[in-house]
């Protein structure tokens, strides 16, 4: 079934009950190897829903292999499926800036203040997963939690929790919105990180070619001065996104009181 919402009906997927519902594609010109697609997927699913003794074990065999893998499809364009997208190409994007070239120490002497700054962050993130872990919303455990943040184990766990199959026929409106809400945040912070990956690279190459005005060097040095206690932000961030997504489904349970509250 949920093959079949992804290609007839998820809005960012391909559609084809709408643009042939809207004569956005006359039928004659319906592609045939789409149309044999989806026809031999229905008929998979048909035999997959029937008694067995329905039909000649030896007609069907060649279907077998289908039939089984059918169970692991996972949705593509589901907002769902979006999200835990959306939440891996951050993972994507965050790593570059560990890549970014800065000039020397020497140069920026306020980096160096900039990472005291950022030490005072740690004490609220670690409080913060710590709430997490209480409520019973993360996989892993407490110990050193801003540390783990900022390391090779964290960008495992996210890929790990966005391959995790979360349901999503049938989902309740409350849901669908939720997860809309969750989508923004997580598209806000890949635009954030991609727009510091980009700029960050383009101002270095201007630092190192000495092509930058007096007040471009100072906001190039504040930019890298943030991007020190921003990073383990946006971590955080996106950590909590993907696991609201794994218990988005509780939020259908909760009075109408807490969930106007749960999207603000």
């Amino acid at each position: 079934m949920e093959f079949l919402w992804d290609v007839l009906n998820h809005s960012e997927g391909p559609r084809v009950r709408d643009h042939l519902s809207h004569g956005e594609i006359q039928l004659w010109e319906f592609p045939k190897p789409l149309a044999s697609e989806l026809l031999g997927f229905s008929i998979v699913l048909l035999h997959k829903y029937l008694e067995e003794n329905s039909f000649d074990k030896e007609d069907i065999a060649v279907l077998y292999p289908v039939i089984a893998s059918v169970g692991s499809y996972q949705s593509r364009f589901h907002p769902v499926a979006l999200v835990q997208k959306q939440v891996l190409q951050c993972c994507e994007s965050l790593q570059k800036w560990d890549l970014l070239p800065i000039p020397s120490l020497g140069e920026t002497n306020e980096l160096q203040d900039s990472v005291d700054h950022t030490l005072s962050f740690y004490s609220e993130i670690e409080q913060i997963f710590h709430l997490l872990h209480n409520q019973g919303k993360t996989c892993f455990t407490t110990e050193d939690c801003s540390n783990w943040l900022q390391t090779d184990k964290w960008v495992v766990s996210l890929q790990e929790l966005c391959r995790e199959r979360i349901s999503n026929l049938y989902c309740p409106r409350s849901v669908l919105e939720a997860v809309v809400v969750l989508r923004k945040i997580s598209t806000q912070c890949y635009q954030v990180s991609d727009n510091i990956v980009s700029t960050s690279q383009l101002r270095y190459q201007q630092w190192q070619s000495k092509t930058l005005r007096s007040r471009q060097r100072q906001n190039y040095r504040r930019l890298l001065c943030s991007v020190q206690s921003l990073s383990p932000v946006l971590r955080l961030i996106i950590t909590i996104v993907i696991l609201n997504l794994h218990n988005i489904h509780n939020v259908s349970k909760t009075p109408d009181s807490e969930y106007q509250l749960y999207l603000k």
